[in-house]
C-alpha cells in the first residue's frame, strides 16, 4: 500500500468518524430537548437540565439553546383576567370606531351584533346576542 493510499484511507476514516460524532451529538441534543419539553413539572424540568449539564459539560452553546426550550411561565388567574378584559376593551373600541352608525341604530333582538363579534364569539366561546341599545343604556 502506497503512502497516498494510506493517506486517502486515513481521510475517509476521519470523515466517517466526524459524521458518526455529529449524528450522535445531534441525537443527544434531540433526546435531551425532548425530555425537557416533556417535563410536566418544574422539578422534572430541573432534573432534565441537570442531566443536560452533565451530558454537555463545557458546551455553553448547547446549554443556552436548551434553556430556551423551557416551558413559558404560567400565567396567574389575575393576569389571565386582565388579558381577557384588555381583549374585550379593544374589541369594543374597534366596534365603536368602525361601526358607530350601527351602534346608534341598534339591531333587532336575537341577531348577532356584528360579524366581528361572532368571530370573537367563536374564539372566546362567548355568546353576545343582546341588542346594542341595551348594552349602551
Amino acid at each position: 500500500m502506497t503512502l497516498d493510499e494510506r493517506f486517502a484511507e486515513f481521510q475517509s476514516t476521519v470523515a466517517a468518524e466526524i459524521a458518526r460524532a455529529r449524528r450522535e451529538g445531534i441525537a443527544d441534543v434531540l433526546r435531551v430537548a425532548a425530555r425537557i419539553r416533556r417535563a410536566s413539572s418544574e422539578a422534572e424540568r430541573m432534573v432534565a437540565f441537570e442531566d443536560a449539564k452533565r451530558t454537555f459539560e463545557g458546551n455553553a452553546t448547547v446549554l443556552e439553546f436548551l434553556k430556551t426550550l423551557a416551558a413559558p411561565a404560567l400565567v396567574s388567574h389575575e393576569e389571565s383576567n386582565l388579558r381577557a378584559q384588555r381583549f374585550a376593551r379593544v374589541r369594543v373600541a374597534e366596534i365603536q370606531l368602525y361601526h358607530a352608525a350601527a351602534m346608534k341604530n341598534g339591531l333587532p333582538e336575537g341577531q348577532p351584533v356584528f360579524p366581528e363579534v361572532v368571530t370573537g364569539q367563536d374564539r372566546l366561546d362567548w355568546g353576545i346576542t343582546t341588542p346594542i341599545k341595551e348594552i349602551l343604556s
